[in-house]
């Protein structure tokens, strides 16, 4: 499977998630390819609102996002 930096902290039993695009084109990425022209600024511009919305709800409860066998 595709590995990422998440990858490490999943691992090591941290909660962790991976984001990306629909249509990951893995053949564009850490190449001569991988150019800005590429990045997809609306998607870009999502992705942080997205995990600040992720960090506020966890903030409020984050027993929320545990199953009943993490529980404390």
């Amino acid at each position: 499977g595709r590995y990422s930096d998440h990858v490490s902290f999943f691992e090591a039993g941290i909660p962790s998630v991976r984001l990306i695009e629909d249509l990951e084109q893995t053949e564009l990425q850490h190449n001569a390819d991988d150019r800005p022209e590429r990045i997809d600024a609306q998607y870009l511009a999502r992705v942080p609102r997205l995990v600040l919305a992720a960090a506020l709800e966890l903030s409020e409860d984050p027993l929320r996002f545990m199953s009943a066998d993490e529980t404390p």
